[in-house]
């Protein structure tokens, strides 16, 4: 169906200036990949398919977690952040497509129902009714900075009146260039921006943002050295260390109540314990495997130690070979612990990174 000039003019006339889908992006949104002549397709960018991927990643830790640790408040909340996860990157691997060869516009959208996960068609539309091509610039506000920019609408016209948005970002340049090729593949008309814009979008970093973003990722990464990264090291390490008889110097336990965590009683204890390795005495107060050691889970036999016999008593601990200097006592691996902290490091990085990443990439002018 094709209409005249006039009908076209008309046609222009009754269509809404006003943006489909309000609020606008202040980042590239998607890009049109042209690199398949049967099908072109907007794919998303690192930004859209990266808070997708945390938000699936962070989900399925504290799931995990509150599987471990039995804290089932956990568990749902982490089964909210994997279903918003699944439904923002559903985006990202059923992009708006245009396809040549079986005539239709088409974004698929991820379904997820209490009995099954299924996907289908959000959009489908012959690309034989569309009309035209409109371009809505709209003034947004950055309510961080309290100042505006501009964002950039793509939606279809179709020869009924009816409008139907594939994407919204404010790259200019960018989103000229690609509606210019589709409306020539097309061969339609596009309304809107007047004339393709030749200057490039300036980009004001934000400096403040990149250090706090540092910042972030730099306490993160120690958090998640020293909760998460060291004990699990010093496990595998402490596989191959000598299992050697030591005497206590002193231990008791250093809180009067016991914590209760997933049923399991947690003590706070206070030990140091002395050892012959290869002819030398060396003392230490390593109890676990992490820093911090005095927090561990006693058996039977250790907590009788503490409460009837504190000094001299006689036990067993594991002595580096590399390093005598370096004992444990107790070289399993708590996991439900470990885990229990592990999301704290990786929110703090993940909140760096983006931060950084905004930093860096700037404001648009």
């Amino acid at each position: 169906m094709k209409l005249s000039e006039q009908e076209l003019a008309e046609l222009r006339e009754r269509i809404s200036n006003e943006p489909l889908e309000p609020g606008g992006n202040s980042h590239i949104t998607a890009r049109l990949d042209d690199s398949r002549p049967d099908r072109w397709i907007f794919r998303e960018g690192i930004a859209g398919k990266s808070v997708g991927l945390i938000m699936l990643t962070f989900g399925t830790i504290i799931i995990f977690t509150g599987i471990w640790s039995g804290v089932w408040y956990w568990f749902m909340c982490g089964g909210f952040l994997l279903i918003m996860g699944m439904l923002n990157i559903s985006s990202c691997f059923f992009p708006a497509t245009f396809d040549w060869q079986s005539g239709y516009y088409f974004r698929k959208e991820l379904h997820i129902t209490f009995r099954r996960i299924k996907w289908g068609c959000m959009q489908r539309v012959l690309l034989s009714e569309i009309a035209a091509l409109q371009i809505i610039k709209e003034r947004c506000r950055d309510e961080v900075e309290r100042q505006g920019y501009y964002s950039y609408e793509l939606n279809i016209v179709k020869y009924d009146g009816s409008r139907i948005n594939v994407l919204d970002h404010y790259g200019r340049n960018e989103i000229e260039i690609d509606t210019g090729k589709l409306a020539e593949q097309l061969g339609v008309p596009v309304w809107g921006l007047s004339r393709k814009s030749t200057t490039p979008l300036r980009r004001k970093r934000r400096w403040e943002w990149i250090w706090v973003g540092l910042g972030c990722i730099f306490m993160g990464s120690l958090l998640l050295w020293s909760l998460f990264l060291f004990p699990l090291t010093t496990y595998f390490a402490a596989k191959n260390w000598v299992r050697t008889p030591a005497t206590v110097i002193k231990c008791r336990i250093q809180s009067e109540t016991a914590e209760e965590q997933a049923g399991e009683k947690l003590y706070s204890i206070d030990i140091k314990y002395e050892y012959m390795y290869d002819g030398q005495y060396y003392q230490c107060d390593r109890y676990g495997v992490g820093y911090e050691t005095h927090s561990a889970s006693l058996e039977d036999d250790i907590l009788r130690i503490i409460q009837q016999k504190p000094a001299d008593a006689s036990i067993y601990c594991w002595v580096n070979p590399d390093k005598p200097q370096q004992a444990i006592i107790d070289r399993r691996l708590q996991i439900s612990e470990e885990l229990q902290w592990l999301w704290n490091p990786l929110l703090f990085i993940v909140i760096g990174l983006a931060v950084f990443t905004g930093g860096v990439r700037g404001r648009p002018k």
